[in-house]
Protein backbone atom coordinates (compact mmCIF):
# COMPACT_ATOMS: atom_id res chain seq x y z
CA UNK A 1 0.00 0.00 0.00
CA UNK A 2 1.40 3.41 -1.15
CA UNK A 3 0.55 6.11 1.03
CA UNK A 4 0.12 9.73 -0.17
CA UNK A 5 1.53 12.63 1.55
CA UNK A 6 0.34 16.33 0.99
CA UNK A 7 2.77 18.43 2.04
CA UNK A 8 1.55 22.46 2.32
CA UNK A 9 4.20 24.96 2.81
CA UNK A 10 3.75 28.25 4.60
CA UNK A 11 0.21 27.81 5.50
CA UNK A 12 -0.76 30.35 8.86
CA UNK A 13 -4.20 29.19 9.52
CA UNK A 14 -4.37 31.50 12.88
CA UNK A 15 -3.71 34.31 10.55
CA UNK A 16 -6.75 33.62 8.73
CA UNK A 17 -9.19 33.73 11.63
CA UNK A 18 -11.47 36.51 12.11
CA UNK A 19 -10.53 38.93 15.22
CA UNK A 20 -13.26 37.98 17.30
CA UNK A 21 -12.51 34.14 17.63
CA UNK A 22 -8.68 35.51 18.06
CA UNK A 23 -9.30 37.28 21.15
CA UNK A 24 -11.60 34.40 22.31
CA UNK A 25 -8.93 31.65 21.39
CA UNK A 26 -6.56 34.03 23.32
CA UNK A 27 -8.16 34.56 26.25
CA UNK A 28 -8.11 31.14 27.18
CA UNK A 29 -4.36 30.40 27.27
CA UNK A 30 -1.76 31.07 29.48
CA UNK A 31 0.66 33.66 28.94
CA UNK A 32 3.41 30.84 28.07
CA UNK A 33 0.94 29.28 26.21
CA UNK A 34 0.12 32.36 24.00
CA UNK A 35 4.00 33.34 23.76
CA UNK A 36 4.33 29.96 22.18
CA UNK A 37 1.88 30.29 18.95
CA UNK A 38 2.81 33.85 18.44
CA UNK A 39 5.84 32.27 16.96
CA UNK A 40 4.31 30.37 14.52
CA UNK A 41 1.84 33.11 13.30
CA UNK A 42 2.62 36.83 12.66
CA UNK A 43 -1.17 37.93 13.71
CA UNK A 44 -0.90 36.32 16.75
CA UNK A 45 1.93 38.03 17.94
CA UNK A 46 0.16 41.28 18.07
CA UNK A 47 -2.61 39.95 20.22
CA UNK A 48 -0.13 37.83 22.40
CA UNK A 49 0.25 41.04 23.99
CA UNK A 50 -3.86 40.50 25.31
CA UNK A 51 -4.39 38.99 28.14
CA UNK A 52 -8.25 38.78 30.16
CA UNK A 53 -7.89 36.22 32.58
CA UNK A 54 -7.86 36.32 36.38
CA UNK A 55 -4.06 36.07 36.92
CA UNK A 56 -3.23 38.01 33.70
CA UNK A 57 -3.22 41.63 32.79
CA UNK A 58 -4.19 43.00 29.62
CA UNK A 59 -2.39 44.77 27.23
CA UNK A 60 -2.74 46.33 24.02
CA UNK A 61 0.10 48.26 21.83
CA UNK A 62 -0.47 49.88 18.33
CA UNK A 63 3.01 49.93 17.72
CA UNK A 64 3.52 47.12 15.77
CA UNK A 65 2.33 46.55 11.69
CA UNK A 66 -1.11 45.87 12.42
CA UNK A 67 -1.30 49.48 14.29
CA UNK A 68 -5.21 49.07 12.64
CA UNK A 69 -6.32 46.68 14.60
CA UNK A 70 -10.04 46.53 15.68
CA UNK A 71 -11.48 45.10 18.97
CA UNK A 72 -14.88 44.24 19.78
CA UNK A 73 -17.40 46.09 21.47
CA UNK A 74 -16.53 45.36 25.87
CA UNK A 75 -14.11 43.15 25.32
CA UNK A 76 -12.54 44.39 28.04
CA UNK A 77 -15.30 44.47 29.77
CA UNK A 78 -14.49 41.39 32.13
CA UNK A 79 -15.12 40.78 35.81
CA UNK A 80 -11.60 39.03 35.92
CA UNK A 81 -9.66 42.11 34.41
CA UNK A 82 -7.75 43.47 37.20
CA UNK A 83 -5.33 45.19 35.30
CA UNK A 84 -5.27 46.48 31.78
CA UNK A 85 -2.34 48.71 29.63
CA UNK A 86 -3.32 50.63 26.86
CA UNK A 87 -0.61 51.97 24.52
CA UNK A 88 -0.46 54.10 21.01
CA UNK A 89 -4.61 53.30 20.82
CA UNK A 90 -7.44 55.52 19.65
CA UNK A 91 -10.66 55.29 21.85
CA UNK A 92 -13.51 55.94 19.42
CA UNK A 93 -16.28 55.41 21.92
CA UNK A 94 -15.80 54.24 26.01
CA UNK A 95 -18.03 50.75 24.71
CA UNK A 96 -13.99 48.60 25.11
CA UNK A 97 -14.30 49.64 28.69
CA UNK A 98 -18.13 50.29 29.31
CA UNK A 99 -18.47 48.42 32.26
CA UNK A 100 -14.69 47.11 34.58
CA UNK A 101 -16.32 46.52 38.27
CA UNK A 102 -12.71 44.95 38.86
CA UNK A 103 -10.33 47.08 37.47
CA UNK A 104 -7.84 47.87 39.97
CA UNK A 105 -5.15 49.26 38.03
CA UNK A 106 -5.39 51.21 34.21
CA UNK A 107 -2.54 52.73 32.31
CA UNK A 108 -3.55 54.65 29.29
CA UNK A 109 -0.28 56.50 27.76
CA UNK A 110 -0.60 57.65 24.10
CA UNK A 111 -4.06 57.38 23.94
CA UNK A 112 -6.58 59.77 22.27
CA UNK A 113 -9.77 60.59 21.87
CA UNK A 114 -12.67 62.61 23.48
CA UNK A 115 -12.69 64.65 27.16
CA UNK A 116 -16.09 62.74 27.28
CA UNK A 117 -14.76 59.44 26.21
CA UNK A 118 -12.16 59.62 28.97
CA UNK A 119 -15.10 60.26 31.20
CA UNK A 120 -16.69 57.44 30.68
CA UNK A 121 -14.04 55.32 30.58
CA UNK A 122 -12.67 56.80 34.02
CA UNK A 123 -16.46 56.20 35.42
CA UNK A 124 -17.09 52.83 34.61
CA UNK A 125 -13.98 51.64 36.46
CA UNK A 126 -15.21 51.92 40.11
CA UNK A 127 -12.44 50.01 41.98
CA UNK A 128 -9.51 51.69 40.60
CA UNK A 129 -6.48 51.76 42.83
CA UNK A 130 -4.13 52.74 40.29
CA UNK A 131 -4.57 55.03 37.13
CA UNK A 132 -1.73 56.55 35.05
CA UNK A 133 -2.74 58.66 32.14
CA UNK A 134 -0.55 60.25 29.46
CA UNK A 135 -3.33 61.04 26.81
CA UNK A 136 -4.22 63.45 23.79
CA UNK A 137 -7.71 64.93 23.51
CA UNK A 138 -9.13 65.79 19.81
CA UNK A 139 -11.44 68.20 20.79
CA UNK A 140 -11.76 71.69 21.97
CA UNK A 141 -14.44 72.88 24.66
CA UNK A 142 -15.29 69.84 25.67
CA UNK A 143 -15.34 70.54 29.67
CA UNK A 144 -12.52 69.23 32.07
CA UNK A 145 -11.63 65.56 33.16
CA UNK A 146 -13.49 64.13 35.81
CA UNK A 147 -11.96 61.71 38.09
CA UNK A 148 -14.18 60.51 41.20
CA UNK A 149 -13.26 57.07 42.33
CA UNK A 150 -13.26 56.68 46.31
CA UNK A 151 -10.78 53.40 46.06
CA UNK A 152 -8.51 55.22 43.89
CA UNK A 153 -4.88 55.32 46.05
CA UNK A 154 -2.36 56.21 43.00
CA UNK A 155 -3.06 59.32 40.09
CA UNK A 156 -0.41 59.92 37.72
CA UNK A 157 -0.77 62.37 35.05
CA UNK A 158 2.00 62.57 32.72
CA UNK A 159 1.47 64.87 30.32
CA UNK A 160 -1.65 66.97 29.24
CA UNK A 161 -3.29 67.53 26.03
CA UNK A 162 -3.92 71.92 25.80
CA UNK A 163 -7.17 70.65 24.61
CA UNK A 164 -8.09 69.89 28.58
CA UNK A 165 -10.25 71.93 30.14
CA UNK A 166 -9.12 71.39 33.52
CA UNK A 167 -9.14 68.19 35.70
CA UNK A 168 -11.09 67.45 38.56
CA UNK A 169 -10.28 64.61 40.99
CA UNK A 170 -12.09 63.91 43.81
CA UNK A 171 -10.44 60.80 45.54
CA UNK A 172 -10.90 60.12 49.52
CA UNK A 173 -8.59 57.34 49.37
CA UNK A 174 -5.75 58.90 47.49
CA UNK A 175 -1.77 58.88 49.01
CA UNK A 176 -0.48 59.67 46.04
CA UNK A 177 -0.82 62.02 43.22
CA UNK A 178 1.64 62.83 40.89
CA UNK A 179 1.56 65.81 37.36
CA UNK A 180 4.72 65.24 35.41
CA UNK A 181 5.17 67.30 32.33
CA UNK A 182 1.50 69.26 32.90
CA UNK A 183 0.26 72.97 33.53
CA UNK A 184 -3.36 73.81 34.65
CA UNK A 185 -3.92 77.29 36.52
CA UNK A 186 -5.78 78.09 38.94
CA UNK A 187 -9.18 77.65 38.16
CA UNK A 188 -8.43 74.73 36.19
CA UNK A 189 -7.86 72.13 38.95
CA UNK A 190 -9.88 71.29 41.28
CA UNK A 191 -8.66 68.51 44.30
CA UNK A 192 -10.55 67.30 47.01
CA UNK A 193 -7.98 64.47 48.84
CA UNK A 194 -8.42 64.27 52.22
CA UNK A 195 -5.54 61.82 53.00
CA UNK A 196 -2.76 64.22 51.10
CA UNK A 197 -2.41 67.31 53.04
CA UNK A 198 -0.37 69.70 50.90
CA UNK A 199 -0.88 73.04 51.56
CA UNK A 200 0.87 74.08 48.10
CA UNK A 201 -1.28 74.64 45.69
CA UNK A 202 -0.24 72.53 42.63
CA UNK A 203 -0.76 75.46 40.43
CA UNK A 204 1.93 77.91 42.26
CA UNK A 205 4.80 76.27 40.34
CA UNK A 206 6.26 77.07 36.51
CA UNK A 207 4.40 75.08 33.84
CA UNK A 208 5.30 71.60 33.14
CA UNK A 209 7.53 70.67 35.86
CA UNK A 210 7.06 67.96 38.10
CA UNK A 211 4.74 68.52 41.41
CA UNK A 212 4.25 64.95 43.54
CA UNK A 213 1.98 65.03 46.83
CA UNK A 214 2.37 61.93 48.76
CA UNK A 215 1.33 60.38 51.55
CA UNK A 216 3.74 58.00 53.44
CA UNK A 217 1.84 54.68 54.54
CA UNK A 218 2.77 53.04 57.51
CA UNK A 219 1.47 49.81 55.98
CA UNK A 220 3.72 47.08 55.19
CA UNK A 221 2.71 45.95 51.85
CA UNK A 222 1.70 48.61 49.44
CA UNK A 223 1.54 48.87 45.70
CA UNK A 224 1.61 52.24 45.20
CA UNK A 225 4.85 53.01 46.78
CA UNK A 226 6.64 51.27 44.18
CA UNK A 227 4.99 52.51 41.68
CA UNK A 228 6.12 56.27 42.30
CA UNK A 229 9.86 55.27 42.23
CA UNK A 230 9.38 53.32 39.48
CA UNK A 231 8.00 56.52 37.90
CA UNK A 232 10.94 58.67 38.91
CA UNK A 233 13.12 55.82 37.45
CA UNK A 234 12.06 56.22 33.73
CA UNK A 235 11.58 60.03 33.80
CA UNK A 236 14.32 62.57 33.82
CA UNK A 237 13.13 64.74 36.85
CA UNK A 238 14.44 68.31 36.91
CA UNK A 239 13.28 71.20 39.11
CA UNK A 240 10.35 69.53 40.42
CA UNK A 241 8.78 69.84 43.75
CA UNK A 242 7.29 67.03 46.67
CA UNK A 243 4.86 67.44 49.18
CA UNK A 244 5.03 65.10 51.89
CA UNK A 245 3.62 64.06 54.46
CA UNK A 246 5.70 61.88 56.94
CA UNK A 247 6.07 60.57 60.64
CA UNK A 248 9.59 60.43 61.39
CA UNK A 249 9.10 58.38 64.33
CA UNK A 250 7.97 55.39 62.02
CA UNK A 251 10.95 53.45 60.63
CA UNK A 252 8.34 52.18 57.19
CA UNK A 253 7.63 55.42 56.67
CA UNK A 254 11.67 57.26 56.87
CA UNK A 255 12.78 54.31 55.08
CA UNK A 256 9.93 55.19 52.11
CA UNK A 257 10.98 58.90 52.23
CA UNK A 258 14.43 57.85 51.89
CA UNK A 259 14.02 55.67 49.18
CA UNK A 260 11.68 58.49 47.10
CA UNK A 261 14.19 60.99 47.85
CA UNK A 262 16.89 58.73 46.55
CA UNK A 263 15.03 58.22 43.34
CA UNK A 264 14.71 61.79 42.35
CA UNK A 265 16.85 62.20 39.46
CA UNK A 266 17.71 66.25 39.79
CA UNK A 267 18.41 69.18 42.07
CA UNK A 268 14.50 69.19 43.69
CA UNK A 269 13.01 73.34 43.80
CA UNK A 270 10.81 72.43 46.98
CA UNK A 271 10.35 69.73 49.12
CA UNK A 272 7.05 70.66 51.28
CA UNK A 273 7.65 68.30 54.81
CA UNK A 274 4.37 67.83 57.07
CA UNK A 275 5.15 65.97 59.99
CA UNK A 276 2.11 63.75 61.25
CA UNK A 277 1.20 63.67 64.49
CA UNK A 278 2.73 60.75 66.40
CA UNK A 279 -0.23 58.76 67.51
CA UNK A 280 1.13 55.68 67.75
CA UNK A 281 3.99 54.44 70.20
CA UNK A 282 3.74 50.64 69.19
CA UNK A 283 6.97 48.47 70.48
CA UNK A 284 8.40 49.27 66.71
CA UNK A 285 8.31 53.09 66.52
CA UNK A 286 10.00 53.18 70.37
CA UNK A 287 12.99 50.90 69.67
CA UNK A 288 13.33 53.39 66.04
CA UNK A 289 13.12 56.24 68.06
CA UNK A 290 16.21 55.25 70.13
CA UNK A 291 18.33 54.51 67.58
CA UNK A 292 21.36 57.27 68.08
CA UNK A 293 22.64 56.76 64.65
CA UNK A 294 19.56 56.93 62.06
CA UNK A 295 21.75 60.30 60.63
CA UNK A 296 25.47 58.98 60.76
CA UNK A 297 24.94 58.90 57.18
CA UNK A 298 23.97 62.26 54.57
CA UNK A 299 20.04 61.70 54.25
CA UNK A 300 18.41 60.96 51.56
CA UNK A 301 22.60 60.66 50.24
CA UNK A 302 25.63 62.89 49.59
CA UNK A 303 24.39 63.98 46.38
CA UNK A 304 20.25 65.10 46.96
CA UNK A 305 19.99 68.72 46.81
CA UNK A 306 17.04 71.22 47.57
CA UNK A 307 16.76 75.08 46.67
CA UNK A 308 13.77 75.13 49.63
CA UNK A 309 12.63 73.11 52.11
CA UNK A 310 9.29 73.75 54.33
CA UNK A 311 8.12 71.93 57.21
CA UNK A 312 4.80 72.23 58.67
CA UNK A 313 3.47 71.15 62.17
CA UNK A 314 7.58 71.66 63.60
CA UNK A 315 7.09 71.00 67.33
CA UNK A 316 10.64 71.40 67.70
CA UNK A 317 10.80 68.04 68.69
CA UNK A 318 13.85 66.16 69.07
CA UNK A 319 13.74 63.69 66.25
CA UNK A 320 12.41 66.73 63.86
CA UNK A 321 14.92 68.78 65.24
CA UNK A 322 17.94 65.96 64.40
CA UNK A 323 16.48 65.89 61.17
CA UNK A 324 16.02 69.27 60.16
CA UNK A 325 19.74 69.85 61.28
CA UNK A 326 20.83 66.89 59.32
CA UNK A 327 19.21 68.92 56.21
CA UNK A 328 21.79 71.94 57.04
CA UNK A 329 24.93 70.21 58.13
CA UNK A 330 25.20 68.34 55.25
CA UNK A 331 24.39 71.10 52.59
CA UNK A 332 21.26 69.27 51.21
CA UNK A 333 18.95 72.50 51.76
CA UNK A 334 20.68 75.19 49.54
CA UNK A 335 18.39 78.50 49.88
CA UNK A 336 15.68 78.55 52.03
CA UNK A 337 14.28 76.58 55.13
CA UNK A 338 10.81 77.70 56.26
CA UNK A 339 9.46 76.76 59.58
CA UNK A 340 5.39 77.12 59.59
CA UNK A 341 4.51 77.82 63.56
CA UNK A 342 1.16 79.64 62.68
CA UNK A 343 -1.07 76.52 63.60
CA UNK A 344 0.94 76.52 67.66
CA UNK A 345 -0.12 78.70 70.41
CA UNK A 346 2.13 81.21 71.53
CA UNK A 347 4.35 79.34 73.92
CA UNK A 348 4.67 76.51 71.58
CA UNK A 349 5.51 79.21 69.13
CA UNK A 350 8.19 80.51 71.63
CA UNK A 351 10.01 77.20 72.08
CA UNK A 352 9.96 76.77 67.83
CA UNK A 353 11.36 80.05 67.33
CA UNK A 354 13.85 78.57 69.83
CA UNK A 355 15.00 75.68 67.96
CA UNK A 356 14.92 77.80 64.66
CA UNK A 357 17.79 79.96 66.40
CA UNK A 358 20.05 76.69 67.17
CA UNK A 359 19.56 75.71 63.22
CA UNK A 360 20.70 79.11 62.17
CA UNK A 361 23.85 78.72 64.18
CA UNK A 362 24.78 75.44 62.28
CA UNK A 363 24.90 77.42 58.99
CA UNK A 364 28.80 77.60 58.25
CA UNK A 365 30.57 80.67 56.69
CA UNK A 366 29.84 78.94 52.86
CA UNK A 367 26.04 78.81 53.28
CA UNK A 368 25.90 82.51 54.01
CA UNK A 369 23.21 82.12 51.04
CA UNK A 370 20.96 80.10 53.20
CA UNK A 371 18.02 81.41 54.72
CA UNK A 372 16.12 79.90 58.04
CA UNK A 373 12.86 81.54 59.23
CA UNK A 374 9.53 81.04 60.50
CA UNK A 375 6.35 82.03 58.92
Amino acid sequence: MIETFAIVKDVDWISKLPDDVLLVILSRLSTEEAVRTSLVSKRWEHFSHLQTTTHHPAYLDRTGPNKYLEISTNIFSHPSLKSLSLTFYILESSRPLSYCPNLTTLKLVCVASEVGVFNRVLASCPSLEVLVLDIVCVKKNEGPLEIENNKLKVLLVTSSSKYIDGIRVSGPSLDIIAFIDTSFKKDEFFLVAPRLQCSRNFWVRPAFTPHIGYNISKEKKIIWHEELVNLFGKLWISAGSLSVSVDLNNPTEFERLQKVLRAWTRKMSELEIIFKDNNDPNEENVSWNKKKNKYKDPFPNAEFRVDTVCMHNFSGSEEEFAFASCLIKQGTVVRNMMIKTTSFPAKKKLEIKTAVAKLRALRTIDQWKLTIKCF
